[in-house]
């Protein structure tokens, strides 16, 4: 979980432990501060998580806004490494 002045991150699973063939799904809820804008010299705001071995990206994903409109996020990026770490990247819309 991430905490900050104008944001919260946390990361959830639906599973506690899962096996070789599993299903995993992570749900990754920002909360904001009301009107918070994430953009950083017009670059935007990036969220990295990375995956723990072993697991693969399906590619699979859905971004809301619980009361409004639009798109949340944007998918950047799905890369792993020699160590089999997998880091996904999304852009913070704003």
């Amino acid at each position: 979980m991430v905490n900050n002045r104008y944001a919260n991150l946390s990361k959830s699973s639906n599973i506690a432990s899962a096996v070789i063939g599993d299903l995993v799904t992570y749900t990754l809820e920002l909360k904001t501060a009301k009107n918070a804008a994430f953009t950083t010299n017009g670059s935007g705001s990036y969220i990295e998580d990375i995956l723990p071995d072993g697991l693969t990206f399906s590619g699979t994903l859905s971004s809301s806004i619980p009361s409004g409109s639009g798109t949340p996020l944007t998918f950047i990026s799905s890369s792993t490494n020699v160590d089999g770490d997998t880091t996904v990247i999304w852009r913070l819309n704003s």
